[in-house]
């Protein structure tokens, strides 16, 4: 049986390939005031003092310059129990292993944790590409308001960053 991080990161994984092909990534960004449009997010991220990946998807609204965005998703990064460890035979086969017993453990032991995040933005995007926004993330581990700066690309891509207290994330988003 797979675990629920593995579903969620399979499943993550096949809606951003969907996202990226040719036919979505050719849509302009330009969009009419007053639009919805679907948005994604993935990218590198430190979150109270974790390290690992927000992987997030939601909505946006645009009218005129302003932009509100909607995102939940997952955090996901390493398992920081020391006392499992993923351990590789000869034969290729690897285990997950209790180290305080050296014996056989579950796999989700060993899997990658994933906390589920929300957040909502509000910004102002420029006419040269620029966007600059302010927005609130809610998560198990941490509740946090933030700054973020993105900057467009064509196709509906963007490169983005963000921080605040105790939170830090650079990476892609698509808005179509």
């Amino acid at each position: 049986m797979k675990s629920a991080s593995s579903v969620f990161l399979s499943s993550a994984v096949a809606a951003l390939a969907l996202a990226l092909t040719p036919t979505a990534v050719a849509q302009d960004v330009a969009k009419p005031s007053g639009s919805v449009s679907l948005a994604a997010e993935l990218g590198y991220a430190q979150v109270a003092d974790r390290n690992g990946a927000e992987l997030g998807v939601g909505g946006r609204y645009a009218w005129s310059g302003l932009r509100l965005t909607g995102m939940v998703g997952g955090f996901i990064y390493a398992n920081e129990d020391d006392r499992f460890e993923e351990q590789t035979f000869n034969n290729g086969n690897t285990v997950c292993r209790d180290l305080s017993n050296g014996q056989f453990a579950d796999d989700a032991n060993c899997a990658p944790d994933v906390s589920a995040y929300g957040k909502l933005e509000a910004g102002w995007a420029f006419d040269n590409g620029f966007e600059v926004g302010v927005g609130g993330r809610l998560s198990e581990d941490l509740t946090s308001a933030y700054g973020s700066v993105a900057y467009r690309l064509n196709g509906g891509g963007a490169i983005y960053a963000a921080g605040g207290d105790d939170y830090l994330t650079v990476g892609i988003g698509l808005r179509y």
